[in-house]
């Protein structure tokens, strides 16, 4: 499979097969010629999880290709999200839309300066994001994720997990403010519109999942790339980090995206070249490695 990733010749699972009874190819990476039915047969025979702890291990050793002041204070900034990958109706076990409609959807956690995948997990497409980041929280992370995130009792359990958070949120969303906080000449450069100290989240009628502790809300406002003004209501923990730089690790988030658009259409993972959870699961933690070795 790193093979097939890393040589825009090869295409299919079929080409992948003839690849292999090259003489060349044989001796430079010293492997023997195998049918396609082996092939085949390896989404039922090897574990997935194995090439999970690769992930994670080769994400350990990667270091930052974007160093600077913000970046420092930004530490450990880790976009959250997922993405669904289309499938064959014949895949039962992609439960998405309808039986016509199937999918499998990737949860990544993504490290922002360092470019790299460091956790990954693969289910159905009809499956709950915050559920699916619940499992997969680390200590000492700085989490981003957009408003697909939004779930109080998971903001409480990132500080829980002894992380911290940059999400953002509705706009009509209902927030209980203690103190506004005086804006700086730069906040108000990044088109900061105000910073909130908030000590309960939604109303007196819910339940305070927060007790004790205050998150700040900042309102952003910024034109986007069609020339019309957006406003962004962003909710953090991190009551020590400038509301500037607020923004600027929520907009740190768009890299997670482009790394999903890499790894479909350049790296060629958007194919999958098997039908079983297992043998998909194979290809994906593949399709990270090879992400991995590359920055490494």
């Amino acid at each position: 499979m790193l093979l097939y990733f890393f040589n825009p010749a090869i295409t299919s699972l079929r080409g992948l097969q003839q690849a292999s009874t090259l003489e060349t190819g044989q001796r430079c990476l010293g492997i023997r010629a195998t049918s396609l039915g082996s092939f085949s047969e390896t989404a039922r025979v090897f574990d997935a999880k194995a090439l999970q702890e690769i992930v994670s291990e080769l994400a350990s050793k990667a270091t930052p290709i974007i160093d600077g002041t913000d970046t420092k204070q930004l530490l450990n900034l880790t976009a959250v999200d997922g993405s669904i990958f289309r499938t064959f109706p014949r895949m039962v076990w992609a439960l998405w839309k309808d039986e016509q409609h199937r999918g499998m959807k990737l949860h990544l956690h993504f490290d922002v300066f360092c470019f790299v995948p460091t956790d990954a997990k693969i289910t159905p497409a009809a499956c709950s994001e915050p559920g699916q980041m619940r499992v997969m929280l680390q200590p000492g992370r700085l989490y981003v994720f957009d408003r697909g995130y939004l779930d109080h009792d998971l903001y409480r359990e990132i500080i829980e997990a002894k992380s911290s958070f940059i999400g953002r949120i509705r706009d009509n969303g209902q927030y209980t403010a203690a103190t506004a906080q005086p804006l700086s000449a730069e906040a108000r450069a990044a088109g900061i519109v105000s910073d909130e100290i908030v000590k309960r989240l939604g109303t007196s009628h819910h339940k305070n999942v927060l007790k004790d502790r205050c998150v700040r809300r900042v309102k952003v406002q910024r034109t986007n790339d069609q020339g019309a003004l957006e406003t962004w209501w962003l909710l953090t923990n991190r009551l020590d980090l400038a509301p500037e730089l607020v923004a600027l690790g929520y907009r740190y988030r768009w890299t997670i995206e482009l790394f999903f658009r890499w790894l479909k259409c350049v790296l060629g993972c958007k194919q999958l070249q098997t039908t079983s959870e297992n043998g998909v699961a194979l290809q994906i933690y593949t399709a990270l490695i090879a992400s991995l070795l590359i920055v490494l």
